[in-house]
This record gives structure tokens, C-alpha cells and sequence, in this order.
């Protein structure tokens, strides 16, 4: 069975209805005018490095897909490496990170090698740890 995360914030993303993911968190972040200039040119090359490397799941803007969220898959890859390097950065920007850790995301209505959309059960509860503090799979 595939166990999935999800690193998120406790603000609710206006789209899902689900608390805010990695990816929202750090686009608004790349628009924040506080931001010295070597931080968003950082910012900016890890965002790219994404958009080339992730797929962004077209179905998430299908209608009947409303509410579905991303999650990694939960195995080392080059993917889970930057997405910790977002991480790291969002916390000295004063986020705190939360990891959901699942076996049942939902509805699976996309999937590549690095992560799933699914639009959640209504009774599933996950396990939510601080992203810090929990133990995910590190590459070598």
C-alpha cells in the first residue's frame, strides 16, 4: 500500500477548501515585495526547477475535481529533495510547515512517479506532524 504526504499550512486555500500546500504558500511568497533580491531570484529558479520536473495535474482544473489536492508520493526522489529546500525556506520566511501522512488520500484522479490528486473522503483524518520534526525518506 502507498502512504502519501502532503506538507501544508493552516491557512484554507480558497479553491479546495483544504488547507494551503507547499506550492501555494511558496507562489505567493515569490510575489512578496520583502523579499531580497537573491531570495527571489532563489525562489524563482527552485519554482522553475519544479515546472520543469512536476507535472502540474490538468485536472485539477476540471470542475468535477473540485476540492482534489496534491500529494507526493512518499519515496526518496530528487522531487521530495526540493521540496525540502522549499521547506527549509519557508520556515525562515515564518511558516510553519505541517506533513499530512496518509494511506488514503481519497479519490485518486491523477498520478505520475512523484504524486497523486485526489479529492479527500469526507470521514478520512490524517496524521498531521510538523514537516520538521518528521521523519521523511532523504536520497542519498
Amino acid at each position: 500500500m502507498s502512504r502519501y504526504i502532503r506538507f501544508r499550512v493552516q491557512r484554507k486555500d480558497e479553491r479546495s477548501g483544504s488547507p494551503e500546500g507547499l506550492f501555494t504558500v511558496a507562489y505567493r511568497e515569490a510575489e512578496d515585495r520583502t523579499l531580497y533580491d537573491y531570495e527571489r531570484e532563489w525562489l524563482h529558479d527552485l519554482l522553475r526547477w519544479f515546472t520543469k520536473n512536476l507535472e502540474t495535474p490538468e485536472v485539477l482544473r476540471v470542475r468535477k475535481n473540485n476540492g482534489a489536492v496534491c500529494w507526493f508520493i512518499d519515496a526518496p526522489s530528487g522531487v521530495m529533495d526540493k521540496a525540502r529546500e522549499l521547506i527549509t525556506f519557508l520556515e525562515t520566511r515564518g511558516y510553519l510547515i505541517e506533513l499530512d501522512h496518509t494511506t488514503r488520500p481519497g479519490s485518486i484522479v491523477y498520478q505520475d512517479p512523484y504524486q497523486i490528486a485526489a479529492k479527500p473522503f469526507r470521514s478520512e483524518v490524517t496524521r498531521r506532524v510538523s514537516a520538521r520534526s518528521s521523519k521523511v525518506p532523504r536520497t542519498a
